[in-house]
């Protein structure tokens, strides 16, 4: 678990991962364009959730899939907090129930690891500052109409977008929400 005094106007960033090959490889990305610091990293959900209260960041970057408390688990906890930043899951699945499962439990975004850097780096800005992109389609377009209707419908939907295509073709998805 650590943790960094941000020393610029940059959006404030919090890893929670439990890879650290991941997480250097987003704080190098990120050390080279300007407006986005990662200020904290935990290897778990627990020091997550801990950190999140302490450092109250922009944007708080989640792993669904960690040993103890997972994702999941870590995301309903954090919107337990009154922490003024927005949640992405950032997870390599893009099976459509823990998509879904994300959203209805409050993440404010889905990224695929699987993306390209810039991507990355424009979903991640976007995600800071609760902008959309002028490319961006219903949540409809992601898992079909008819799925999204019945599976969806208790999320409290306003506003969807999509950065690259949908995942079930096998491109990188970025799916951000305002629920609050």
């Amino acid at each position: 678990m650590t943790n960094e005094v941000p020393n610029d106007d940059s959006a404030t960033l919090l890893l929670i991962d439990d890879h650290p090959m991941l997480r250097n490889g987003v704080k190098q990305l990120l050390s080279m364009v300007p407006g986005l610091r990662v200020v904290g990293e935990a290897s778990d959900g627990e020091q997550g959730v801990i950190l999140a209260a302490e450092l109250d960041p922009d944007l708080i970057s989640l792993d669904l899939n960690m040993p103890g408390m997972n994702g999941l688990e870590t995301l309903v906890r954090l919107r337990e907090k009154a922490l003024s930043g927005r949640v992405v899951v950032f997870s390599v699945s893009d099976h459509e129930d823990d998509v879904v499962s994300a959203l209805k439990n409050g993440a404010d975004g889905y990224l695929l690891k699987d993306m390209e850097p810039e991507d990355l780096l424009a979903s991640l800005h976007q995600a800071a500052s609760g902008k959309t992109t002028s490319r961006w389609r219903s949540i409809f377009e992601l898992f079909g109409a008819s799925k999204c209707l019945t599976r969806c419908a208790t999320v409290p939907i306003k506003v969807f977008f999509l950065s690259a295509a949908v995942c079930n073709v096998g491109l990188s998805l970025i799916c951000t929400a305002d629920f609050r």
